[in-house]
């Protein structure tokens, strides 16, 4: 299991991608329940700065919460039609 991993964080799609996914898996995860612990790890893991890491979490998280805040209001809207 440790070994898939490490193959993994050590792959050059993860290293030159991965902060990108962790963004994108931020934002989904406001609107799809999709775990960011995984990818978090697997960068810090893999020797991403940690600073660069909590940054692009949080932006991400907040983008994410502003969509569904907005697909959950007009949403709501489409459905009383």
């Amino acid at each position: 299991m440790l070994d898939v991993l490490w193959a993994i964080i050590h792959s050059p799609a993860f290293e030159k991608y991965g902060i990108i996914g962790l963004f994108f898996n931020g934002v989904f995860s406001s609107i799809i329940p999709l775990p960011v612990e995984a990818t978090t790890i697997a960068l810090l893991a893999g020797g991403a700065d940690k600073w660069l890491v909590f940054f692009v979490l949080t932006f991400g998280s907040i983008v994410g919460g502003f969509m569904a805040y907005y697909i959950g209001l007009t949403g709501s809207k489409a459905f009383k039609k």
